[in-house]
């Protein structure tokens, strides 16, 4: 459904604008205007916003995760739980989400702010979790992430992450699946009726994901700022 809507979309804002009469005067209609008005109309092609919360029982011990279940910062002590639990990252700071994906389209959003490294993406639920992990798609990771606050990656089958290029830093990410077509994208949702894509990852989904959080070690309160799962409004009564 997405596709073909927006597909349709791409169609009508490509195509001419019907003779206009001689005595009237139209506004010129740029690809400048089209590819503006393509952007602002994306988000409500998406799907609704997803109600994800952070899974506390795969939490490394440094991770803290509020009573709501939408915030995870990483502190400088662990906590008093147990890393050998079967689901529980043991050696990187990472958590996943209670829920889980086996199809259909989803959408969520991350507020990072000005945290200075983080990655983001999904996770295989047949993925490893315990030990240092190997962060790629043949792993059963699908990952972006952000290093000193402005080199944004993406964690592709290679030696080394695929270096984004783009002069924003997006506050807010926006990820959006689609199983069935094996895509995963990545969007700078921080002006959230303009979403501007980052990367986006094309696969071919064979089992269960699970929403995926790195928030990475506090530096020693260098990389303490949280991650915040963005809820979506509630309706009105």
């Amino acid at each position: 459904k997405y596709c073909l809507v927006a597909s349709r979309l791409q169609k009508i804002l490509g195509e001419s604008p019907p003779v206009a009469r001689m005595d009237i005067q139209l506004p010129i209609i740029t690809d400048d205007f089209k590819f503006q008005v393509w952007r602002k109309m994306f988000r409500s092609l998406m799907p609704a916003l997803e109600n994800l919360t952070f899974d506390p029982d795969t939490a490394h011990p440094n991770l803290v995760v509020s009573e709501d279940g939408k915030r995870v910062e990483c502190v400088e002590h662990k906590q008093p739980v147990s890393a050998d639990d079967p689901g529980r990252f043991d050696k990187s700071n990472c958590l996943v989400s209670l829920q889980s994906f086996s199809g259909g389209e989803h959408y969520w959003e991350v507020t990072v702010g000005d945290k200075p490294r983080w990655a983001l993406g999904l996770i295989s639920a047949e993925a490893g979790r315990k030990g240092r992990l190997q962060a790629l798609p043949s792993n059963g990771f699908w990952l972006v992430g952000c290093k000193e606050g402005k080199n944004y990656e993406a964690h592709v089958e290679h030696k080394e992450p695929r270096l984004l290029r783009g002069e924003a830093k997006p506050s807010r990410i926006g990820l959006y699946l689609s199983f069935e077509d094996g895509m995963l994208g990545f969007y700078d949702a921080s002006d959230e009726d303009n979403l501007a894509q980052l990367f986006a990852f094309h696969t071919r989904f064979t089992s269960t994901v699970y929403p995926f959080f790195d928030v990475c070690w506090h530096d020693k309160g260098k990389n303490s700022q949280p991650l915040v799962i963005y809820a979506p409004e509630p309706e009105a009564s």
